[in-house]
């Protein structure tokens, strides 16, 4: 659609082309920080919406059912999937204390990103005039 719209006069970056259609390896992504602040998502302008009725799906009694939040935290089973930063954060800070943490856990680790392991497909033109 990108070459139709060029052929038909619209003005493209090609820098930002070759970026958007991923031609050119995204930036490296920023490892993570257990150390870092925490930012609270549940500023006051939401809270208006928490007063408010959301459906859930019960999984028990598997039917739909309505709720007002409040704030409350999601729920987190045992034997759930956690990743091995949020072991990190509960060493390094000792603020951080979520009531919301199965008793029992496994932990998926930490790997490091490799931008050798991209597919070279998508960093190849295939004959899009950009």
């Amino acid at each position: 659609m990108l070459c139709e719209a060029a052929e038909l006069g619209l003005i493209i970056d090609p820098d930002r082309a070759k970026q958007v259609l991923g031609r050119v390896p995204p930036p490296p992504p920023f490892p993570p920080d257990p150390a870092a602040h925490i930012n609270n998502s549940l500023t006051p302008a939401w809270w208006f919406l928490e007063i408010l009725p959301h459906s859930y799906y019960d999984p028990v009694d598997k039917k739909a059912k309505w709720e007002i939040p409040l704030g409350r935290r999601r729920i987190i089973p045992e034997k759930s999937v956690l990743h091995a930063t949020v072991i990190e954060k509960l060493q390094v800070d000792s603020t951080y204390k979520p009531t919301n943490l199965p008793v029992e856990r496994c932990i998926e680790p930490t790997r490091k990103f490799d931008p050798g392991s991209l597919n070279k497909d998508l960093l190849e033109p295939v004959g899009v005039p950009v």
